[in-house]
C-alpha cells in the first residue's frame, strides 16, 4: 500500500506539471527521484543523480548562471544526493558529502563568502551529513560531527 501510495503520489506531481508546463519540462521528470519547488522554480533529481531544473529565476535560483527564466528544463549537476530551499536560496548535497549553494544569498546565507546572489552553483563544504536552512542563517553538522553556522550575526 505505501509504494502505490508513492506512486500514487508522483503521478500526481506529474500530472500537475502535465497541465503547466512543455512537453520538455516533463520529459526531464521521467525516472525522477525527488521533485522541489521554490518561487516557482522547480527541481528534479532523475534516479541517475543528475538535477535538472525550470521555472523563475528572479534571484538565481535555478543555477544556471544568469537571472533568465526558462520553461526547459536545464542540467546543472550531477552526483546529487538531496536537495533543499529556502525561499530562493538553494542548497544540494552530492554523493561525496559537499554540500553546494546557489541563488538568493540574503546575509550571506548561502555561505558563498559574500552577500550577492549566487547564479552558479557553489561548493560550501565537504563531509556534510546534515543541514537547515532557516531565515537568516545556515546550519550543517560534517562527519566529524563539527557544527558549522554562517549566514547573519545581528545579535552575536
Amino acid at each position: 500500500m505505501k509504494r502505490f501510495l508513492g506512486g500514487l503520489l508522483v503521478f500526481c506531481m506529474v500530472l500537475g506539471l502535465l497541465v503547466t508546463l512543455p512537453v520538455s519540462a516533463v520529459a526531464a521528470t521521467a525516472n525522477t527521484t525527488l521533485l522541489a519547488n521554490s518561487f516557482g522554480a522547480t527541481f528534479a533529481i532523475k534516479a541517475d543523480g543528475t538535477l535538472w531544473t525550470w521555472g523563475s529565476n528572479s534571484e538565481g535560483q535555478l543555477g544556471i548562471g544568469a537571472a533568465n527564466d526558462t520553461r526547459a528544463p536545464v542540467k546543472i549537476m550531477d552526483n546529487v544526493r538531496s536537495i533543499t530551499s529556502y525561499e530562493r536560496s538553494i542548497f544540494a548535497i552530492k554523493t561525496d558529502g559537499s554540500l553546494w549553494a546557489w541563488g538568493e544569498n540574503r546575509f550571506g546565507r548561502l555561505g558563498i563568502g559574500a552577500t550577492n546572489n549566487g547564479y552558479s552553483p557553489v561548493k560550501v563544504l565537504d563531509n556534510v551529513v546534515s543541514f537547515h536552512c532557516e531565515g537568516s542563517n545556515t546550519f550543517a553538522i560534517t562527519s566529524d560531527n563539527s557544527l558549522w553556522i554562517w549566514g547573519s550575526n545581528g545579535s552575536g
